[in-house]
């Protein structure tokens, strides 16, 4: 589903430390500073210095003598400002998407008519790619790969366009957007035709209360999860109370399940973190076509030759936000 018209963009000032970074809410700009210059080198790595493979080309170092690059401002000074961002915007919005953006400044040389030359400034934006954010922990990743990205582009403008000086990061810019994926949570009813089959198992959380959320438990996935340890030891009568039978009780913390959201987002990147925390199972999604009577594959797991294989389906529903004027899916995994 296409975000709707709700970006946030933070501009963080490289050197303004003690204000709070400036937030752009829909093209609004609440506060500008001015921001303050930058004249400090490239950090570079004490192993490196001699590795022909990681040092810069002659033509670019020579290029490094008041460059500032992303990787000293954002280790630094405004990596932790842009993961409170990120981390206020994930906290207000429950599922995220973002980018992040470098304004740069060059300078080069340009010569005259008189055969003398001037510095003329030129300004360049480097963005990072646009990445889904689900968990606090998926931001210092985010963080990373972008800081990597934009280390790269600099480098490539450097190496391409002849006597450019990189002079200072003069504002980061953090894009984000309310991302809408489809979740796992609320129990739906086995469609007739994939009852026929006699090969799903679907648990029944009607009624169950999360404790620490004090409303309707979004476990689903959990659920479907222990019933697949439960069957490979042989039990085979009401699975679907796999949360209320006592006997049952122990499957529940079979998987490892820490930090997953409940309710669940059918996400590749969700279920790679599952599968990281279980290193003996392999989760594929499919999901089910109640009219054609077939199901499609949706996440394919890549750890094919582990020893538990399991494979969930998701049956969808459409649903209306609490105010009514919104809708998304639901889905419940079997």
């Amino acid at each position: 589903m296409p975000p709707e018209n709700n970006t946030q963009r933070s501009v963080l000032r490289p050197l303004s430390l003690t204000p709070a970074p400036v937030v752009h809410a829909r093209g609004k700009d609440r506060r500008r500073e001015k921001p303050g210059p930058i004249q400090t080198p490239i950090p570079k790595d004490k192993n490196q210095e001699n590795d022909p493979k990681t040092s810069p080309s002659p033509s670019t170092q020579s290029n490094r003598e008041e460059q500032a690059g992303p990787s000293k401002v954002t280790q630094g000074l405004i990596r932790p400002k842009i993961k409170e961002v990120l981390q206020t915007e994930l906290r207000k919005k429950d599922q995220i998407k973002s980018a992040i953006v470098a304004l740069c400044q060059y300078s080069i040389a340009k010569r005259k008519s008189d055969d003398t030359s001037k510095l003329a400034e030129v300004e360049k934006y480097h963005r990072g790619n646009m990445r889904p954010i689900l968990l606090e922990g998926d931001i210092e990743e985010h963080i990373t790969k972008t800081i990597r990205k934009i280390d790269v582009q600099i480098e490539e403008t450097l190496k391409k366009r002849s006597g450019y000086i990189l002079k200072r990061i003069l504002e980061i810019s953090i894009e984000t957007y309310t991302l809408r994926r489809a979740l796992g949570g609320s129990y739906i009813p086995t469609p007739k035709k994939l009852a026929n089959t006699k090969s799903t198992i679907n648990p029944d959380h009607q009624g169950l209360i999360n404790p620490e959320t004090n409303r309707p438990s979004e476990r689903c996935l959990q659920g479907v999860l222990s019933a697949y340890f439960a069957y490979q030891d042989g039990h085979t009568d009401h699975l679907e109370r796999i949360f209320r039978a006592k006997k049952y009780k122990p499957y529940l913390d079979i998987v490892k399940l820490d930090g997953i959201p409940m309710s669940t987002p059918i996400c590749s990147h969700i279920f790679d973190k599952i599968e990281k925390m279980n290193p003996d199972i392999s989760i594929s999604v499919w999901r089910w076509n109640e009219e054609l009577a077939t199901p499609k594959a949706v996440i394919a797991s890549k750890n094919f030759k582990r020893k538990h294989k399991i494979q969930l389906l998701a049956l969808t529903d459409i649903i209306k936000s609490e105010d009514g004027d919104k809708y998304g899916q639901k889905n419940h995994f079997l």
